[in-house]
């Protein structure tokens, strides 16, 4: 590939950058009881101003009380969405677009971690890898709470200014452990095939694509006990995310640590892969 295509501007109907770069979300834990402050501001606004396409936050945790392991992780919810819309101001007066990443820890965070230790993780079965069973399943209810959650951080992302917004589904967090057969047992509509197992990043996906464009992070998870390759993954899972990559222009792209390059190759075989829709 040539490199020059890194500083040419990429338009889609709802997102234009002015070149290809994006800063990768990097867990930085500098925001005090979850409540990113000044220095974090002038963090992201030094990037914008070096002229990055697109900055992805470090992670930031939905609204539930086991998405978070450490307490200055940033939430992305109550008091923390004021401190948000100031950095989404400051990125776009220096020049910048920027997207919040969207997480729930799932099986990763462990028991007595986070700002509630007490409360128990949340995983599909109550696996954190195969044959691991720690946490009771999560029941119905618990999961149409969570696609809420992210529903809402989404509709706040777009409210707050976000010029886009990513989904963490990878690493073995909470979306990631639908995807995978070791952590994902379920008997219901939430489990079984390999596109069974997409539906509930599917639900979320439909609950937030009317409003925003997205970027889909996933990842080939070895700790999950799958040997699957990341690019049979992907062309499987697309299967059951068709009623978002139907409706709307769609990108492959390739995911590296420094940068993020619209390739518009949907044959790449990135072990990291990100979909950016919209």
């Amino acid at each position: 590939m040539n490199p020059d295509i890194l500083f040419t501007p990429f338009t889609s109907p709802k997102l234009t950058l002015k070149n290809r770069v994006a800063m990768a979300p990097m867990t930085r834990q500098f925001s005090p009881d979850g409540v990113p402050d000044d220095a974090v501001l002038q963090y992201y606004k030094r990037r914008a101003e070096n002229d990055v396409g697109l900055i992805i936050t470090e992670g930031t945790t939905v609204n539930h009380k086991a998405a978070s392991n450490e307490v200055r992780i940033p939430g992305f919810h109550g008091k923390a969405l004021d401190s948000w819309h100031k950095i989404v101001e400051t990125v776009h007066a220096a020049g910048g677009k920027i997207a919040p990443q969207l997480w729930h820890q799932g099986g990763m965070r462990r028991p007595g971690e986070g700002a509630y230790p007490e409360y128990p993780s949340a995983t599909p079965s109550g696996l954190v890898g195969p044959g691991k069973k720690v946490y009771d399943a999560l029941s119905n209810a618990e999961v149409d709470e969570l696609i809420a959650a992210f529903t809402q951080a989404a509709k706040d992302s777009k409210d707050l200014g976000f010029d886009t917004l990513e989904l963490h589904g990878a690493h073995g967090y909470l979306i990631d452990n639908f995807f995978w057969e070791g952590t994902n047992q379920r008997e219901d509509q939430y489990g079984g095939s390999l596109v069974k197992r997409t539906r509930f990043a599917t639900d979320i996906v439909q609950s937030i694509a009317p409003r925003s464009a997205m970027i889909i992070r996933s990842f080939c998870d070895s700790r999950s006990g799958s040997s699957k390759t990341l690019l049979r993954v992907s062309r499987r899972a697309s299967k059951n995310l068709s009623s978002l990559l139907s409706r709307f222009p769609t990108q492959a792209s390739t995911y590296s640590t420094a940068a993020l390059v619209v390739s518009g190759n949907p044959n790449s075989k990135a072990l990291t892969s990100t979909w950016l829709a919209g």
